[in-house]
């Protein structure tokens, strides 16, 4: 997860018009992640 963390960032910073598509694909995966791992329905970023 960190690594993905430090890969969009980098993504980010050479490409900052897909900013916000990154961030909602990372939000996204992140709260799939978190529903899986411990059953709750949202985690807020």
């Amino acid at each position: 997860m960190l690594l993905m963390l430090i890969f969009a960032a980098w993504i980010c910073s050479h490409n900052y018009k897909n900013l916000l598509a990154v961030f909602f694909l990372l939000r996204l995966g992140f709260n799939l992640s978190f529903k899986l791992i411990y059953g709750q329905d949202e985690f807020v970023l």
